[in-house]
């Protein structure tokens, strides 16, 4: 799908497919095939792409559970082709793992700085209605885990905003 796409775009990247993450030979832009079928490189079908999505994270969440990759950076996903309501990829990871209760977290952190929305998926006008101290406490207490894990330190933790990380893909969305 990406040399068909890079050659419709005129894009000269060279890409070196791997069977496995380790394997670091040759020159070019490392790529695990995860198949697709497809006529057309920019409109793959929906059933194609749900297919190729899922494969993908599966891939990328058993490489992560392996300790193979240190995380997973995504691109924006089609919450639809998850075939589940407001789920998202973090959403869908958690459950993987057995998360349950809403304590899953989407981090973008380095060294200085983190941010985590506590609610993901859902329209701005329904914030105040799914947002409460439960889930606030649940994603702060796994901030606070992950940070002293990874970094053997408490983090100073604050609570500054809403970000709805809402229905990105509706048509009415206030996003």
């Amino acid at each position: 799908l990406l040399k068909k796409q890079f050659k419709k775009l005129n894009i000269k990247i060279k890409l070196n497919p791997i069977q496995n993450i380790k394997q670091f030979k040759g020159e070019g832009l490392k790529v695990i095939d995860v198949k697709v079928n497809f006529k057309d490189p920019f409109n793959v079908s929906k059933k194609s792409s749900s297919y190729f999505v899922i494969n993908s994270l599966n891939l990328a969440h058993t490489l992560a559970l392996d300790k193979s990759v240190k995380g997973i950076i995504n691109c924006a996903v089609n919450k639809t082709l998850l075939n589940k309501k407001n789920l998202g990829v973090t959403e869908y990871l958690a459950s993987k793992c057995g998360i349950k209760d809403g304590s899953e977290v989407m981090l973008i952190a380095n060294k200085k700085l983190a941010v985590c929305p506590i609610t993901t998926h859902i329209n701005v006008k329904d914030v105040s209605k799914k947002l409460t101290i439960d889930k606030i406490y649940k994603k702060i207490r796994s901030i606070n885990f992950w940070f002293k894990k990874r970094y053997k330190k408490r983090p100073k933790i604050a609570v500054l905003g809403l970000n709805p990380h809402n229905s990105e893909l509706k048509k009415n969305s206030e996003e």
